[in-house]
């Protein structure tokens, strides 16, 4: 019985040692500022924003270290609601970028970030007018147009111990219908 015993701690106490560990960056030491730090080597992140349109993001982000990333893919989509003043929009954008961060402050849990992201983007317009025709009466029609845009956004915000971010961020789309908007972010990295 005390055979059984002794190989049973054996047998748990190496578990922990053949568990996969978390796959972290090990930063370079540049001018030691890096000084140890462990950062994941990948994110993915889900986004919210909030402005003059409403949108949603996702995207895949690689580090390099704990100061530079590049948003490897990123896809968001946003329904216009201001676009002009019969109109609406769907805008869907798909970019790649970069994204730099400062130091880590407040206790080491808070560091601000920027980004800068650009790639191609389609939007859908949609207007309705209506007319009076002296015969019919009250008419109504739609009308729908899509064009391809190059897409530019900027983001700037803090980071909340690598997993919650907020933000203020800046769109453009640029093409045959050119315009900007503005939102409000909050995201997580997992």
């Amino acid at each position: 019985m005390k055979k059984i015993v002794l190989i049973i701690l054996v047998a748990l106490g190496t578990l922990p040692t053949s568990a996969k560990k978390n796959v972290i960056y090990e930063g370079f030491d540049i001018y030691d500022l890096d000084a140890g730090s462990n950062t994941k080597k990948s994110y993915f992140a889900f986004e919210l924003g909030a402005g003059n349109e409403l949108e949603m993001g996702f995207r895949y982000q690689k580090n390099f270290g704990k100061y530079f990333a590049w948003d490897i893919f990123g896809v968001k989509y946003a329904y216009d609601y201001t676009f002009s003043d019969d109109s609406f929009a769907h805008e869907l954008t798909v970019e790649t970028g970069i994204r730099a961060y400062s130091p880590a402050f407040a206790k080491g849990k808070v560091k601000a970030f920027v980004s800068f992201d650009a790639g191609y983007g389609l939007s859908s317009y949609e207007s309705e007018y209506g007319y009076y025709d002296r015969w019919r009466g009250w008419q109504s029609e739609e009308e729908r147009e899509i064009n391809h845009h190059f897409a530019m956004d900027l983001t700037i915000g803090l980071q909340f111990k690598d997993k919650f971010y907020i933000g203020y961020g800046f769109g453009n789309l640029t093409g045959d219908i050119s315009h900007s908007d503005h939102e409000a972010r909050i995201g997580i990295n997992f």
